[in-house]
């Protein structure tokens, strides 16, 4: 049975919702965003810091918790993103584990005053309780919804995804569409 991503009954998930960032999706938000020195916050196997490290000039921080950190080559520890403090003088960019996606917005919103971008379905856009708790007193800058489904496990996910970006502009929030190739 393949591995489904987005499937939360499928008994083939990957612990701890580590799904592999297709590179081409990297370049999407690259396209789109000006990074500064980046911390990727759940790193799982590299692919995306990887990516960012070889497409800007900027300095990229990996980390993951547990033994996802041992899987990345670029990984500097192994932290538990969600129980940091202090703050980050770093763009943060990630895929968070989906079920978490919300709590590691937050977080890391109130981490650093840099620009946040994220992975998440096109579907988290609605919802009264994400509403609530994220949207409204969080708007994002940029919402990048990329046409074609990311491949997980050179399979194609379930679900439309999109990168959510706050550049903390005040501007309102522009939402565009891309292809990752």
């Amino acid at each position: 049975m393949p591995r489904i991503a987005g499937n939360q009954l499928n008994p083939a998930r990957v612990g701890r919702d580590n799904y592999p960032t297709d590179p081409a999706w990297t370049r999407v938000l690259l396209r789109h965003v000006s990074l500064s020195d980046v911390w990727e916050p759940a790193c799982g196997d590299g692919a995306m810091c990887g990516e960012i490290a070889r497409l800007s000039s900027k300095e990229v921080v990996c980390s993951d918790i547990g033994p996802a950190a041992e899987l990345c080559p670029h990984a500097s520890a192994s932290v538990d993103f969600l129980r940091t403090s202090g703050d980050v003088k770093r763009d943060i960019v990630t895929n968070p584990p989906f079920r978490m996606f919300g709590e590691f917005a937050r977080h890391a919103l109130g981490l650093t005053t840099g620009t946040v971008a994220m992975v998440g379905g096109v579907h988290f856009l609605g919802g009264k309780q994400r509403m609530d708790d994220l949207w409204a007193p969080n708007p994002p800058s940029l919402v990048i919804i990329v046409t074609n489904r990311m491949k997980v496990y050179d399979s194609p996910s379930q679900f439309n995804h999109a990168w959510f970006v706050w550049e903390r502009t005040g501007a309102p929030t522009r939402l565009v569409w891309d292809y990752a190739q």
